[in-house]
């Protein structure tokens, strides 16, 4: 019988080996940025290139490509796991994914990454004047800043790349891959070096549910905090003492992981989940798991016996767990379940 699963590990713990799994290349084109790109680049280009808004060689590459000296790459995955980094990133994306038309996206996108380029510090230690930057380039034609929608499906892309850097152990930047060489393989812990082990390890997990990175980090030569490590099937069965227990665990934040089941396939968890990626902001989010794990504990305590979250999704009368969700956001949910089936 599967069992909830609790972990105490350092980040570099090791994780258990993922088998002979692979990431589809498709699924790395679908979830590339592709603004960059203009007719000017190899009609055979097959490489997806892998950069970070705070990597001095990826920012020395794009400024050629906003300079106009080199055309852009055709696909492209940023590694945001970096926090400011990440809010970075998240702001550029949104104001790029909220423009009317592709030749509006390519040119916003341009002119904001001409402006970061010319001073990356600046903007990394001033995020809010990189949002103001932002928001006066929003544009009057392009979807209104106050649509949580769009924002949340900023963060969604950001976090599917991550997630697949993740599962391929990919944290260098810059790197590439080749289209023409096929799937790529989702390698075991082993096989990855310190680093990427741990990117692997924390990627894997819910980004709502982790603590902030920066509180996680610690002075060198100091011992890195141990992290609570749960995995969940959404269908298992819990007493509400055992979800009193998993609440206190990721209460300061932990690495959270959805177990590969029967539950992942559930249509009210997939709903659930799709409603959760509807969320704006990575709090909102929080609070999303928040109430379902309050609930399946309420649940279990008023049945007097052992209730699943999916139980105490189907039970619960919050409106927005039952609401119609975007078909955007059943995606998400769908590349959540298959992650998670991937990772574990």
């Amino acid at each position: 019988m599967t069992k909830l699963r609790f972990g105490l590990g350092v980040i570099l713990t090791g994780m258990a080996g993922a088998g002979e799994k692979e990431v589809p290349m498709a699924l790395l084109q679908a979830n590339a940025l592709t603004w960059l790109a203009d007719s000017r680049g190899p009609a055979g280009d097959d490489r997806i290139k892998i950069m970070s808004l705070s990597c001095r060689l990826c920012l020395d590459d794009l400024t050629e490509v906003w300079a106009g000296v080199k055309a852009g790459p055709r696909h492209l995955l940023l590694n945001t796991t970096d926090t400011t980094n990440f809010g970075i990133a998240w702001n550029w994306v949104t104001t790029v994914l909220a423009q009317p038309d592709e030749a509006s996206r390519r040119a916003v996108a341009m002119e904001l990454l001409a402006i970061y380029g010319d001073s990356p510090e600046v903007y990394l230690s001033r995020p809010a004047l990189w949002r103001e930057l932002c928001m006066e380039r929003w544009g009057a034609d392009a979807v209104a800043p106050s649509d949580p929608e769009v924002w949340a499906r900023g963060l969604n892309l950001l976090q599917r790349q991550n997630r697949l850097l993740g599962l391929m152990g990919r944290g260098t930047t810059p790197d590439e891959i080749s289209v023409a060489g096929g799937p790529v393989p989702i390698p075991t812990g082993k096989s990855l070096s310190p680093d990427d082990q741990r990117m692997q390890i924390w990627e894997n997990s819910e980004p709502a549910l982790r603590p902030n990175w920066e509180t996680v980090a610690t002075d060198q030569g100091a011992a890195r905090p141990v992290l609570h490590r749960v995995s969940l099937d959404p269908a298992l069965e819990l007493k509400a003492s055992s979800w009193e227990k998993l609440r206190e665990k990721l209460e300061g934040g932990g690495l959270f992981e959805w177990e590969a089941g029967k539950g992942l396939q559930n249509a009210s968890f997939q709903r659930w989940l799709a409603g959760m990626f509807s969320q704006p902001t990575l709090t909102q989010r929080r609070a999303w798991f928040d109430r379902a794990f309050a609930a399946a504990e309420a649940v279990a305590k008023s049945r007097r016996r052992a209730t699943s979250l999916i139980d105490a999704i189907e039970a619960s009368k919050a409106a927005e767990w039952g609401r119609e969700i975007d078909a955007e956001f059943r995606r998400a949910a769908e590349f959540e379940v298959w992650a998670s089936s991937m990772a574990n």
